[in-house]
């Protein structure tokens, strides 16, 4: 029974992808899912609990998007968004950063294995070395 009913919904989603294609207007969801269930079942009134399962479906569906107010289009209407991603590691073991730290050519330190690396004073050198400046202003010289 519980993959009846998943191809059922099955269907009624293909009907209503059909129907936003054909109009390409944004409908509101219960028209979109009654419109798709009466092409499917026109001699069953949709029930309340078979509309939530229509909506939750509709949600899983990738083909279709919420455009607020309960409104919903065809994801194919939108530009897909182009996200960058990095691998947290590459196949030899080596971050992302390994090989895009700035060069030492961008920092000037005064401490010479930060230099080796590429890299800035670490905060807590940073801190360190302005205390110890501090520390010198602030003593009496008698």
């Amino acid at each position: 029974m519980p993959q009846e009913k998943k191809e059922l919904a099955q269907q009624v989603l293909g009907q209503c992808y059909q129907l936003l294609k054909s109009t390409r207007q944004a409908m509101h969801f219960r028209d979109l899912l009654k419109s798709g269930w009466d092409k499917i079942q026109p001699e069953i009134e949709l029930s309340g609990t078979a509309l939530a399962n229509l909506y939750t479906n509709l949600n899983l569906d990738t083909r279709f998007i919420p455009l607020g107010k309960g409104q919903w289009g065809l994801a194919e209407w939108h530009p897909k968004v182009a996200r960058f991603t990095m691998p947290a590691t590459s196949l030899f073991g080596k971050s992302y950063y390994d090989d895009h730290a700035p060069g030492p050519a961008q920092y000037s330190t005064d401490d010479p294995e930060d230099e080796d690396l590429g890299l800035p004073l670490a905060e807590e050198d940073m801190f360190h070395l302005v205390e110890d400046e501090d520390e010198d202003e602030d003593e009496d010289p008698l």
